[in-house]
């Protein structure tokens, strides 16, 4: 199972690791252990593709214009 609060404290201080998930945030999750419905995949890229290109930013996410700082909120529902 995937430690979310040590993923985000990763992506928040390492560089490459945050480098990795901008460019392919699905890649990243499921080698963090997350498994992603097709749905959420394409939800997941279309945000940081636009956070990354247009503003205002994408639900779920935040750009600082004066750092060019972006901010990706991953929520994971677990059904039982």
């Amino acid at each position: 199972m995937a430690d979310l609060a040590d993923l985000e404290k990763r992506l928040n201080h390492d560089h490459q690791l945050r480098n990795e998930f901008l460019q392919d945030p699905v890649v990243v999750l499921k080698r963090e252990g997350l498994t992603l419905s097709p749905q959420q995949e394409n939800s997941l890229v279309n945000a940081v593709k636009q956070a990354l290109t247009s503003q205002p930013a994408a639900a779920g996410s935040s750009v600082s214009p004066q750092a060019k700082n972006v901010g990706v909120g991953v929520v994971v529902i677990v059904k039982f």
